[in-house]
């Protein structure tokens, strides 16, 4: 079965700000800005289902071919400018 991206682990810890899973996933879908960390985390900005937007963040488990998202928050103003 081909993919086009690698499947995505939602952890618990992404949904402690109240952030439902299909929000996250739907986000990660459209994303707005994609930031990368020096220590190798994703920032990621995308749209929820409502159009707001939501900041992630996340890691890449080559081994498995999984995005592992463990953050999940309504953006911050400093996380909403664009990427180039």
């Amino acid at each position: 079965m081909s993919r086009d991206r690698p499947s995505v682990d939602i952890r618990p810890s992404a949904l402690r700000h109240g952030i439902h899973e299909a929000d996250i996933r739907h986000a990660l879908a459209h994303p707005m800005s994609i930031e990368v960390e020096d220590d190798g985390v994703f920032v990621i900005v995308g749209s929820r289902r409502d159009g707001h937007p939501l900041e992630m963040c996340l890691r890449y488990d080559a081994a498995s071919d999984t995005e592992r998202v463990f953050h999940a928050m309504q953006a911050r103003p400093n996380r909403m400018r664009k990427s180039p």
